[in-house]
């Protein structure tokens, strides 16, 4: 019986490590000699991967990290297919341009987790770090497709350039969530940071708490029963108990049409 290929980290770490070439995608069919044998570069040095980590087990399909480390970079990068677990916190730029499979992070993830991702599932466990879902520097588009679950809190700019797809914040967000929001759907579960929406398009910000203030580039437009909310709620409702509370809630809102410095076509949802 097979068991998920598994990288133990021997010991702490000072340099950043690009962890990109570790995914089921590069390492499928490659048997174990070969896996201990691929080179990471550590400061100005590559080195083979063995040197770095204790590795066992033989499905590419299934990888796991234990004894992540904050340092680690590039986890999930490109990946289409498989999974990855990581047995502590993530570095940045978790699942960049991901287009399939799953990672699931029981510690925080660092700056840029689900950039310029495509498809596939993203969830963290703790905390994520800034322009979660949101655009590298240079790049027009952050998130593209996908679900991004975060049960802690996030930091600022959540969702910068999101072009499609889903995130779900069950914590708080920090300024300026979903700020030129092009497409897709934010859902914050805690309280949302100083101005939501700054900069929007078009696409979704769902808010289950009462936002400390609304940008003033957003027109009230009236309360408004949604009926299309019961159905993400309910296509969240098993992921964990938090998000099965969702299911009571009404599907009345308050709806915000902005930002109006720009087209004006995004909303922010209130839920009453």
């Amino acid at each position: 019986m097979s068991k998920p290929l598994t990288f133990t980290l021997k010991e702490k770490i000072v340099h950043r490590l690009d962890l990109s070439v570790l995914t089921p995608d590069a390492l499928e069919g490659k048997p174990l000699a070969k896996v201990k044998k691929i080179k990471i570069a550590v400061g100005k040095k590559r080195i083979d991967v063995d040197k770095l980590f204790v590795i066992e087990g033989d499905d590419t399909q299934n990888i796991i990290f234990k004894k992540s480390s904050d340092r680690f970079d590039n986890i999930g990068q490109g990946m289409s297919l498989g999974s990855i677990e990581v047995r502590g916190s993530a570095g940045d730029r978790l699942g960049h341009d991901m287009t399939g499979g799953e990672i699931r992070v029981k510690g925080d993830a660092g700056d840029w987790a689900g950039t310029g991702m495509k498809g596939g599932r993203i969830e963290i466990r703790k905390n994520a770090g800034r322009f979660l879902g949101g655009a590298l520097p240079g790049q027009q588009h952050g998130q593209r497709g996908g679900i991004i679950h975060v049960f802690g809190h996030t930091a600022d700019r959540t969702g910068d350039r999101m072009r499609r797809g889903m995130i779900v914040i069950e914590g708080n967000t920090g300024d300026y969530t979903g700020s030129r929001m092009i497409a897709g759907t934010i859902m914050i579960c805690g309280q949302a940071g100083k101005n939501t929406g700054f900069g929007m398009k078009r696409g979704t910000i769902i808010l289950t708490d009462q936002p400390q203030s609304i940008p003033a580039t957003f027109n009230n437009c009236g309360t408004f029963e949604l009926a299309f909310l019961k159905l993400i709620f309910n296509s969240l409702a098993s992921s964990n108990r938090r998000l099965k509370e969702l299911r009571e809630y009404p599907s009345w809102v308050t709806r915000y049409a902005g930002d109006l410095g720009l087209d004006g076509k995004g909303e922010l949802l209130v839920l009453k």
